[in-house]
């Protein structure tokens, strides 16, 4: 599985990883689990924080200690969609426009060529050889979802014993695969921000 050092050698998954996510700040609520492992195959620990910031900031030291093989800041009940960034859409090095229903290029307020764009989503470099990864939305990364009899992060709930061998479940936090599916559609964009976002609702009223 592609390390956690491995995803901050790229820019993007960096930028977002550093980038401080936008939510509603509850007193004596630890929205925030940091998992880390120190050594390749070997155990995992996890600690629970009240501030993202606070978790990057020992993630920080561990990577500059050279203390962590792997792990992950993972959101304990919000779930956040992968990197993506909004682009124009060209074809063949040309703008492509918005058209409307008689096939004429749509106009904005000010008389301009509305250009057609995209969302591209960020995904991981992976060596061919590498395992499928999938994106956890509660781990905010690519990880491998594998079948387990027993997983670290369920034993540490005292949750262990509602494993089923037959799901496949993220190697870090333990989250079966087919819930983590239902999730990305919901899955707040890297950018959200919850405030903003209400009171736009109320505006609309």
């Amino acid at each position: 599985m592609i390390t956690l050092p491995e995803l901050l050698e790229d820019s993007r998954y960096r930028d977002f990883f550093r980038t401080v996510p936008k939510t509603i700040q509850l007193p004596g609520k630890t929205p925030w689990r940091l998992i880390v492992q120190r050594e390749q195959d070997g155990p995992w620990a996890r600690k629970d924080y009240e501030k993202y910031a606070d978790a990057f900031r020992r993630v920080a030291a561990e990577l500059k200690g050279g203390r962590l093989h792997d792990g992950t800041i993972q959101s304990r009940g919000i779930a956040f969609g992968p990197p993506q960034r909004v682009v124009k859409v060209t074809k063949n090095g040309r703008p492509v426009y918005h058209r409307g229903k008689d096939n004429k290029i749509a106009l904005d307020a000010e008389g301009k060529r509305i250009q057609r764009t995209a969302i591209v989503v960020w995904k991981p470099k992976l060596e061919a050889t590498d395992e499928p990864h999938t994106w956890c939305t509660y781990c905010r990364r690519p990880t491998v979802f594998r079948w387990f009899n027993r997983h670290h992060s369920l034993r540490r709930s005292a949750l262990d014993g509602l494993v089923n061998p037959a799901d496949r479940r993220c190697t870090i936090c333990g989250a079966r695969e087919e819930f983590i599916r239902t999730t990305i559609g919901t899955a707040r964009p890297p950018k959200y921000d919850p405030l903003a976002a209400a009171a736009r609702r109320r505006a609309r009223r």
